[in-house]
C-alpha cells in the first residue's frame, strides 16, 4: 500500500533547532541559514502542490487541460471540468487497452456516467465475423457527444478490427422494437395511421 504523503510546513523552525550549542544565539548566522531554510520550505510547498493539486481529481481549468494534452485528450469540446475529467480517465483506459471486449465495455460504462440517465448503463457488445465488433449503448446517450465516445472506443479496439458504435438519443421506452423483442407494444414498431410516430431508431458511428 502506498504511503500517504504529508506536507511539512516546519522546515525553517526544524532547521534552526538543529544548531549545536556553539552556534546558538548567533543572530547573523541564523539570518544566513534562514535564507536557505526558507528556500527549502518554498520547494516543499511547490512539490506538494504539484503532487496534490495537479492530480486528475484535483486539477481544474488550465491544469486539467494540460493533463488532457499529456494523456492524448486535448480537446474539451464544450465539456466542463467534471465531464472533461471523466473523459480524461476514459482516455487513460484507452491508452492501456489491448483491445479486449471487456475493456471496451469498461470504457463505455465510464463515459456513460455522463449521459444523465440511471446507472449502470445497458451495454451490448456483439462479435461480427469476420473481424468487427458492434458495441451498443442501449440507454439514452443524452448530452454526450457520440463522436467523442466513438473515438475513444475506436482507439481502444484491437488492430484490424472494425468497430461500430450504436447509440440512441431517445429514452429506451421510445426505442423501436419488433413484436418479438418483448411485450408487443404497437406504439414502438413501424408507424401507421393510428400511431404516426412509431418507435425511434438508433444511430451509428463507425
Amino acid at each position: 500500500m502506498p504511503q500517504e504523503i504529508t506536507k511539512n510546513t516546519q522546515h525553517t523552525a526544524e532547521g534552526l533547532l538543529l544548531f549545536i550549542d556553539r552556534y546558538k544565539n548567533k543572530p547573523r548566522l541564523a539570518s544566513l541559514i534562514l535564507i536557505f531554510l526558507d528556500q527549502v520550505q518554498e520547494l516543499e510547498d511547490a512539490l506538494f502542490e504539484l503532487i496534490t493539486d495537479r492530480t486528475i481529481d484535483a486539477a481544474v481549468g488550465v491544469q486539467l487541460d494540460i493533463l488532457g494534452v499529456i494523456v492524448g485528450q486535448p480537446e474539451r469540446v464544450g465539456l466542463d471540468d467534471d465531464d472533461y475529467r471523466t473523459i480524461i480517465k476514459a482516455r487513460i483506459k484507452v491508452n492501456r487497452s489491448d483491445g479486449h471486449a471487456e475493456q471496451l465495455i469498461e470504457i463505455l460504462a465510464l463515459v456513460a456516467t455522463l449521459t444523465g440517465v440511471e446507472q449502470p448503463a445497458e451495454i451490448l457488445l456483439l462479435d461480427v465475423p469476420p473481424a468487427a465488433l458492434r458495441i451498443s449503448l442501449l440507454t439514452d446517450i443524452g448530452p454526450l457527444d457520440p463522436l467523442i465516445v466513438f473515438n475513444l472506443l475506436n482507439d481502444a479496439r484491437g488492430a484490424g478490427i472494425k468497430l461500430d458504435f450504436i447509440y440512441t438519443t431517445t429514452l429506451k421506452a421510445d426505442t423501436f422494437t419488433f413484436g418479438g423483442d418483448g411485450p408487443n407494444d404497437p406504439d414502438k414498431g413501424f408507424f401507421n395511421s393510428d400511431t404516426p410516430s412509431g418507435g425511434k431508431f438508433g444511430n451509428k458511428e463507425g
